[in-house]
């Protein structure tokens, strides 16, 4: 097992979060309460290129009628954001936000995994109602992201 991989399940092993490990795969899954979903979350870990990446699974498979909609949604969202990214499957819907890091040193520490988390976290949880409002409720992908950046019209 890596430097990696082990530094990273002693923090969310402090923190009482259960996980589940692929370690053939250098994969570590967990799943997390956010204040408006529940998320599924799986860490790729790059130990020869000395990257982490978090993937946030959005609990939506994205209805094909909707995905060019979405697809104009995730673009604007992702214009303004200073790290990470949402990406759409546009074959099956699946919907997740990215975010990956090139780790200086040789292990993660408590800071360095809780930013990452914090940040995967806070971005899927501020714009998962403007995905549902596009998806769910019709609405222009301007209109839902102003109302979930500047507050409802």
């Amino acid at each position: 097992m890596s430097s990696f991989f082990s530094s990273l399940t002693s923090v969310l092993e402090k923190w009482g979060l259960p996980w589940q490990a692929d370690v053939d795969n250098r994969i570590v899954r967990l799943s997390i309460s956010g204040q408006n979903a529940f998320y599924n979350l799986c860490f790729y870990i790059d130990e020869s290129h000395r990257l982490l990446q978090l993937f946030t699974l959005v609990p939506i498979v994205i209805p094909e009628g909707c995905r060019p909609a979405i697809a104009e949604t995730i673009a604007r969202i992702n214009w303004g954001l200073p790290v990470g990214r949402f990406e759409m499957h546009h074959e099956d819907g699946e919907l997740r936000f990215q975010l990956g890091f090139l780790v200086d040193g040789d292990e993660l520490n408590t800071k360095m995994v809780s930013s990452f988390l914090g940040a995967s976290l806070t971005y899927v949880d501020k714009y998962i109602s403007a995905i549902h409002g596009v998806v769910y409720a019709n609405e222009l992908p301007s209109d839902a992201i102003n109302a979930v950046e500047c507050g409802p019209r």
